[in-house]
């Protein structure tokens, strides 16, 4: 479980942009085993982002897999990851705030 006491180790990362044709995200950020995703769309009324959650876990053979399941102990790395992808599209995006207006 998160300490929420100290700093806690986010990662966030940029995919590059060398798979041309893919859509690519915006962002992603990850939290411990939790993933956040930020997506650009284009809507009737403009732009605006979607996030996917994800967390990845390894099976009993090892390989690595990503459920929309959370335990517990994922909660609070869920509300980091999820308060991160909040603040990068409100602060880096806020064009695509007016989607809903």
């Amino acid at each position: 479980m998160a300490n929420l006491s100290k700093p806690m180790n986010m990662n966030q990362q940029q995919t590059p942009a060398s798979n041309e044709g893919k859509k690519m995200p915006l962002k992603s950020i990850r939290v411990g085993s939790v993933k956040c995703t930020v997506w650009e769309n284009n809507g009737e009324n403009g732009n605006y982002c979607t996030v996917s959650i994800e967390r990845s876990y390894k099976d009993k053979a090892g390989a690595w897999q990503t459920t929309n399941s959370y335990a517990a102990n994922d909660l609070a790395n869920l509300l980091v990851a999820t308060t991160a992808a909040q603040r990068f599209i409100l602060i880096d995006y806020p064009e695509f705030n007016k989607q809903g207006e």
